[in-house]
Formats: C-alpha cells, sequence, structure tokens
C-alpha cells in the first residue's frame, strides 16, 4: 500500500505544487490588476481634474459671454440712443437749413430795399440839393433887386432936399 500511499501523497504534491504555481499565476495577476488598477486611478484623477478644470474654464467663459452679452446690449443701446440723436440733429438742421433759407430771402428782399432806398435817398439829396440852390438862387436875385432899388434910389436926387 506503500505505493499507492506514495502515489498519493505523489497526487498530492502535485496538486500543491499546481496549486503553489496557479496562486503565484493569481498573485501575479492580481499584481498585475493592482498595478493597471493604480494606473486608472491614476488616469481616473488625471481625467476628473481634467474635467474639473474644463468645468472652471467653461464657468469662466460663460461669465465672459455673460459679460460680452451685456456689453453688446450697452453698445446696442448706445448705438440706438446715437441714432435717434443723430436722426434729431438731422431733424433740427433741416429745420435750421430752412430757417436759414428764409432768413436769406429776408436778406436779399432786405438788400433790394436797402439798394431802392439809397437810389431813392440820393435821388432825394440831388433835389435837396438843387431846390437849395434854387432858394439861394432866388435870394440872391432878391438881394440884387433890393440893391439894385438901393442903387437906382441912391443915384437919383433927391426931390425933397432941392439938390
Amino acid at each position: 500500500m506503500a505505493t499507492k500511499s506514495d502515489s498519493g501523497v505523489m497526487n498530492i504534491k502535485k496538486k500543491v505544487a499546481n496549486l503553489k504555481q496557479e496562486l503565484d499565476e493569481a498573485n501575479d495577476r492580481a499584481n498585475t490588476a493592482e498595478s493597471t488598477l493604480r494606473d486608472k486611478e491614476v488616469i481616473i484623477d488625471k481625467l476628473e481634474s481634467d474635467l474639473k478644470a474644463a468645468h472652471q474654464k467653461l464657468s469662466l467663459t460663460e461669465d465672459e459671454l455673460d459679460k460680452a452679452e451685456s456689453s453688446v446690449s450697452e453698445l446696442t443701446a448706445r448705438a440706438e440712443q446715437a441714432e435717434k440723436e443723430a436722426e434729431e440733429a438731422q431733424r433740427s438742421m433741416k429745420v435750421f437749413e430752412e430757417s436759414l433759407y428764409k432768413e436769406q430771402e429776408k436778406v436779399e428782399v432786405l438788400e433790394k430795399d436797402c439798394e431802392s432806398t439809397k437810389t431813392a435817398h440820393h435821388e432825394l439829396e440831388e433835389k435837396y440839393n438843387d431846390a437849395a440852390r434854387k432858394l439861394q438862387n432866388d435870394d440872391l436875385e432878391d438881394r440884387l433887386e433890393d440893391l439894385e432899388s438901393q442903387n437906382e434910389e441912391t443915384d437919383q436926387p433927391d426931390h425933397r432936399t432941392g439938390s
């Protein structure tokens, strides 16, 4: 029975050796799996970190977008206001131009009136000067007649004195 027992021990030793080999292989696989797990955890940590950074960047980008939209809204409002002011300025300019045109027409009429008034004034001055000369000539003629009369009276002998 010794052979049977020897063969049973051999079988057990073989099984133990097989189990040790399987255990070593399982330990190797476990070590490899742990190493792979650590590598994967490192990759996951990096991906989580990258994801967190991407979320922060997205948040900052959204904030910048909000600011940009606000700026666009403000600039649009300013542009609309400037456009309204420009339209109002154009209306005011048209009113001013119409007023200026009317004033220019008035000036032209006044200039014509001024010219005709100057002409009339000049004509009146000439008439006045002619009348003044005529009046002066008439006065001189009257004085001349008076002087001639006086001269005639002085030239005639006085009948009352008997000379």
